[in-house]
């Protein structure tokens, strides 16, 4: 799937939505998307711990307005680079989401399901995310 400036795989027959700034795709319940954001200034990777730092409070605020606490905060690999990745629980849902800085965009990989990871839709999201 394409998005703006991104491509990702989805698992096979999910239903697939595209806007501007949102590439989502679903299967009852679960559901994977990339969302992208601008940012004012280009991302330097020299600053990664200064940007891991605000991230971390991004997520948490995520978790707070979703009824959850973050469970898991971590420093990972997506295309090549260094991200922030996290997960919480919230109202039965288990979501894990990740920001990945590239240039002048911030997207946001999110992936939520109401248990484990269905047809490996978390996995997949993270490993093909690719930056046009």
């Amino acid at each position: 799937m394409r998005g703006t400036g991104f491509t990702i795989e989805a698992p096979a027959g999910w239903q697939v939505a595209r806007t501007a700034r949102v590439v989502t795709a679903r299967r009852g319940s679960a559901l994977v998307s990339v969302s992208v954001f601008p940012l004012v200034k280009a991302y330097d990777p020299a600053i990664f711990d200064r940007a891991a730092k605000e991230l971390d409070g991004v997520a948490r605020r995520l978790a707070e307005r979703a009824g959850g606490t973050i469970t898991e905060s971590k420093t990972t690999t997506v295309d090549g680079g260094k991200i922030r990745a996290y997960r919480f629980e919230a109202k039965g849902l288990q979501t894990r989401v990740g920001f990945v800085l590239r240039g002048k965009r911030e997207y946001q990989l999110l992936c939520q399901a109401s248990s484990g990871d269905p047809d490996g839709a978390c996995a997949l999201l993270f490993s093909s995310f690719s930056a046009a």
